[in-house]
């Protein structure tokens, strides 16, 4: 193998595991993030004594965590401390009724059962389907490269994908099980965490189901940014520099491949340049126009991703009422997703989740 000088651009997650990867090989890596500390969209905010995690603040799929550190001969508990919360959270519904949603899934069962007879059997069967489209996606899809639309044409993958019920949504897919509202809800609210609605998610997303419950939520004791901290450590290990506090401005390219990155009129030279940036910002801010994939038009007529409103409160009470996370369920579910979706506004009566981590 040829040893490479590579640059990454960013240091989120994705930068840091990136950097990890190519130093494990050899190569010499050289992270350039712009803000002053990694992270990326994992960053903290600290104002007046209180700290808050920005973006992430669940520890979900352990086991993917797990694959990678053991890349490294490492495990996560080399670098951070993990704790599962019991319960996985509270769910509040607007009647003012409220739920702990335990990570016992026989327990789970006798709950939705008090909800609609038959319920409980019904979980069963959803949560094993669920157990067994995760595994296929695990090992068929994520750890694996599709470059071009050839490669899914296998008979594993033609197999398996046809019973993965990709052609229908989350919402369709609930109700074959379960009719209460409520619970209905509760299958499909961690759809929002992947930016759809149940009506434009497609059902494989049942393997939520599977991490949620089969397989708990876990917390990383001093915040979501612990895992951060964990993956700068790895790469300095590693041999990786991290610069930081260092906006990249431009991409330079020779004949048709990256050469350089310039931070101003500093410049990083390499062989490869991976960016960890958005996609679209990197083609349309760090690429000259002649070395872009898609044009301006093509972008203006995307839209990148609905966005989250939230609010870091510093609140210098105990609130007893809230559990580590803890979710406010609209009655009207539909409505606020097509408010949304459907017409982008402001949802009159939103559902929220919040996220007390002091608990």
């Amino acid at each position: 193998m040829n040893i490479k000088s590579v640059v990454v651009i960013g240091g989120g997650i994705g930068g840091l595991a990136t950097a990890a990867l190519l130093a494990k090989d050899g190569h010499t890596v050289t992270i350039v993030e712009k803000n002053e500390t990694v992270g990326g969209r994992a960053s903290t905010f600290e104002q007046q004594g209180y700290r808050f995690d920005m973006g992430p603040s669940w520890y979900l799929m352990p086991d993917v965590f797990e694959h990678f550190f053991a890349l490294f001969n490492k495990t996560p508990e080399d670098y951070f401390t993990l704790e599962q919360l019991t319960p996985s959270y509270r769910i509040f519904f607007e009647d003012g009724e409220h739920v702990d949603i335990s990570t016992d899934t026989k327990k789970l069962g006798d709950l939705f059962e008090t909800w609609e007879v038959g319920s409980k059997k019904q979980l069963e069967r959803f949560l094993t389907h669920s157990e067994y489209t995760y595994k296929i996606a695990m090992a068929d899809f994520v750890y694996k490269n599709y470059n071009t639309l050839l490669d899914f044409f296998n008979w594993k993958v033609l197999l398996e994908g046809s019973k993965l019920h990709i052609f229908s949504n989350m919402e369709t897919y609930v109700a074959r099980y379960f009719k209460d509202h409520r619970i209905q809800k509760i299958m499909q609210y961690t759809l929002v965490f992947l930016g759809g609605s149940p009506k434009n998610t497609p059902a494989l997303y049942n393997i939520m189901s599977h991490i949620d419950f089969n397989m708990g939520v876990w917390y990383p004791k001093g915040g979501i940014y612990e895992v951060v901290k964990g993956l700068e450590q790895l790469c300095k290990e590693l041999g990786v520099k991290i610069v930081t506090d260092s906006p990249v401005t431009r991409i330079e390219v020779e004949h048709g491949r990256a050469k350089a990155v310039w931070v101003g009129d500093k410049t990083y030279p390499a062989d490869e340049v991976i960016s960890n940036a958005d996609y679209n910002f990197t083609e349309e801010k760090l690429l000259s126009e002649e070395y872009r994939s898609y044009t301006k038009a093509f972008w203006k007529k995307k839209v990148q991703a609905p966005s989250a409103f939230i609010m870091y409160m510093g609140v210098g009470k105990p609130l007893p009422m809230l559990r580590h996370h803890t979710l406010m369920f609209a009655e009207d579910w539909n409505h606020h997703f097509s408010q949304v979706f459907d017409h982008p506004t402001w949802p009159e009566n939103p559902s929220f989740y919040l996220c007390n981590p002091s608990k």
